[in-house]
């Protein structure tokens, strides 16, 4: 892959001084079709972010298919954790391979790679023998797909959007996630009174605490295994699994009808498709053309960078350039995000109330833990439209992690305390879905895909993306072992990382809204933010 295509850019768009300048552009005619650039943005924002519903659903499903697994693999505590955290395991390398891709192939082609994986592995899982190998199997290559679209997304919506509206338009990902999460916990009430009605069905750890493994990794048939088929009782986990092929075929036929990343076009050469993209998507020429100039010029110093020199160039950026700080402050976030709770909270909702005894049966108790995604959802679509882009990034993040640590101290006394009544449990938890709803759900994508510089942004994003989900596989494979030894500690100790969070986030992260992509080059907060151009002078 050559770096040196930018070169052809090193003319500048000249911007004319006739009257037509101060024109707004409303109507552009594309394939045959008219589109307001309003609509052409909102278009390819709802299609892109389908992945987000789908990461949202394979996040949110494995709450109750847990459930409906264990009444055919009757599971141990270990081989849950092992279900949940090995999407994870694919997340991980997802953004890896995504993000030398993304430079080479654009962001189009990642979407609709990220769609093909996503109906892959609902397919596996859904179509699977009675054996966990392959569901495992099908778990990794969803995992594949949640790296590589949790990369994309955000990076293809931010280079798409307008610098008022960035944070809103990002954060229209974490929306549909949410959506997702809520969608996956509807299904799952819904297949569970279609299968179970009122029926309450046993813990795994109840019914087989010595499950080896290799049983479960095999799926040897015998007392550990229950033959299931579509129409049983033991097939509810296949219609949990197989569902989110369907959104994900649509989203795989909607991208051949989305424009690529005008950067991503700058930067290969490609000016005037950039250019007719900016003006597409911008409501006024001078405005697309401005920015198509700071675009070009942002990308100038890339041209005598051969491949490898180019590769050498960001592995030094990334340890001791102007990339570092971004990756620091990037790192940190993730950390916080997932050693914070959210992950383990959002998977065992279900059973954190099943153990509070609020309702005796299966269908009831996944059906009260949709309150707190329903809680989170609302509280996610008012912090998108109306407080990021309003109030920044900075107020949201430091007031939804002071939120967070009440309501998990909350947590930490209810379930500690055996007097404490059942509903405080729930209380605690939408107070807790609410704040990270309000702070880091949606901030955290923003921050990944604009904290670092044009020149480093898809390895940068790519990296802090990989980071995110390492933490979140190790927060999800050691959760039951550590709450089962001490509950309240568990919650106490996600309550100490918001308040250490909230210090860092204060003292270290800086406000990006309303600053151009281009001229967003933070090292910390007392700093004020300066174009790239002038770090790589320093």
């Amino acid at each position: 892959m050559s770096l040196t295509s930018a070169s052809s850019n090193s003319e500048e768009i000249s911007l004319s001084s006739s009257e037509d300048d101060a024109i707004e552009q409303t109507i552009y005619e594309h394939d045959g079709s008219s589109c307001s650039p309003r609509g052409m943005l909102w278009l390819t924002i709802v299609f892109s972010s389908i992945s987000g519903l789908l990461l949202g659903y394979d996040i949110g499903v494995i709450t109750g298919a847990l459930v409906f697994l264990d009444t055919t693999f009757h599971l141990s505590e270990v081989e849950k954790e092992a279900i949940v955290s090995l999407a994870f395991l694919g997340a991980i390398f997802g953004p890896m391979i995504a993000g030398p891709l993304a430079s080479a192939m654009g962001r189009k082609k990642l979407l609709m790679l990220g769609s093909l994986l996503f109906m892959a592995g609902a397919c596996l899982m859904a179509f699977s023998p009675d054996s966990m190998f392959v569901i495992m199997i099908g778990r990794v290559v969803v995992g594949l797909a949640m790296g590589i679209t949790s990369l994309i997304v955000p990076l293809y919506i931010a280079e798409l959007s307008p610098a008022e509206e960035r944070g809103m338009l990002v954060s229209m990902n974490e929306v549909l996630i949410v959506v997702g999460i809520l969608l996956s916990f509807l299904i799952n009430a819904l297949l569970s009174w279609e299968f179970y009605g009122w029926e309450e069905l046993p813990l795994g750890n109840e019914t087989n605490t010595n499950t080896t493994f290799m049983n479960m990794t095999l799926g040897v048939n015998g007392t550990n295994v229950t033959t299931s088929s579509w129409n049983s009782k033991g097939g509810a986990w296949r219609w949990s699994f197989g569902i989110s092929a369907i959104p994900a075929f649509i989203q795989f036929c909607g991208i051949f009808f989305l424009p690529e990343s005008p950067r991503w076009l700058i930067s290969k050469g490609r000016k005037e498709e950039g250019l007719d993209v900016l003006q597409k998507t911008r409501p006024n020429f001078l405005d697309a053309e401005k920015e198509c100039n700071k675009i070009i010029e942002s990308l100038k110093f890339t041209e005598e960078y051969s491949t490898w020199k180019y590769i050498s160039f960001i592995a030094h950026d990334m340890c001791c350039g102007t990339s570092r700080m971004p990756l620091i402050m990037a790192t940190v976030v993730a950390f916080i995000v997932q050693f914070t709770g959210q992950p383990t909270v959002l998977y065992y909702t279900s059973t954190f109330i099943q153990e509070s005894g609020l309702f005796p049966g299966t269908t009831q108790n996944l059906l009260i833990s949709i309150v707190p995604i329903v809680v989170k959802l609302i509280i996610t679509i008012v912090s998108t439209f109306t407080v990021i882009d309003q109030k920044g990034r900075r107020l949201p993040l430091l007031g939804g992690l002071g939120a967070m640590c009440l309501s998990l101290i909350l947590l930490a006394i209810s379930v500690g305390v055996p007097s404490v009544p059942s509903w405080v449990v729930m209380c605690g938890l939408s107070i807790y879905m609410a704040a990270f709803a309000l702070s880091l759900g949606p901030i955290c994508w923003v921050l990944y895909s604009e904290l670092f510089p044009n020149h480093s942004r898809e390895i940068g994003a790519a990296l802090a993306t990989s980071i995110h989900f390492g933490f979140q596989m190790l927060v999800s494979s050691f959760f039951l072992s550590f709450y089962n030894l001490s509950p309240p500690g568990t919650f106490a100790f996600y309550a100490g990382i918001a308040t250490a969070g909230g210090v860092f986030i204060y003292f270290f992260i800086p406000e990006t809204k309303g600053v151009d992509l281009e001229d967003i080059a933070p090292r910390g907060k007392d700093e004020e933010i300066t174009s790239e151009e002038e770090l790589l002078e320093d």
